[in-house]
């Protein structure tokens, strides 16, 4: 059986290019949540990033200086240390909130490390995934 620690980033509509983000990090052997606190926010304009289609790179960059410049840039290293102090495999979790649809067009295996370049979503000891919710107990299908 594989050990994971989970890092979850929920995105929420402050505006149409500011977002409000919530981070919380667990790990298995701890019963308690590490919530960042703050109020934390990134700037994101989907209509900015798709003018830099097809120049991937250039679109990562800007993405990932976008989200991990900053405080939710430093939460996630500190998930990455953790995760790799405790040999465990860290589930990168995000959550597009319902009043956040604009971010569902973005393409988020794209994002590169503002420090090096480096991809942020494609190492092998990193999981990525991004999830939807709903209230309606029906199931939820894409479109």
């Amino acid at each position: 059986m594989t050990d994971y620690a989970d890092l979850e980033i929920g995105l929420h509509r402050r505006d149409g290019v500011s977002w409000r983000v919530e981070v919380r990090y667990s790990q298995q052997e701890s019963d308690a949540d590490v919530n960042i606190e703050g109020p934390l926010t990134v700037d994101i304009d989907p209509n900015e990033l798709d003018q830099l289609i097809p120049d991937f790179a250039a679109y990562g960059r800007a993405l990932g200086q976008a989200v991990f410049g900053g405080a939710v840039g430093d939460a996630y290293r500190q998930a990455v240390a953790a995760s790799q102090s405790h040999g465990v495999i860290l589930r990168v979790r995000l959550f597009v909130g319902p009043s956040a649809t604009t971010l569902h067009r973005i393409h988020w295996e794209t994002m590169l490390d503002p420090r090096d370049d480096s991809p942020v979503l494609t190492d092998e000891n990193i999981v990525f995934s991004r999830y939807l919710s709903s209230n309606d107990w029906r199931p939820v299908r894409l479109r």
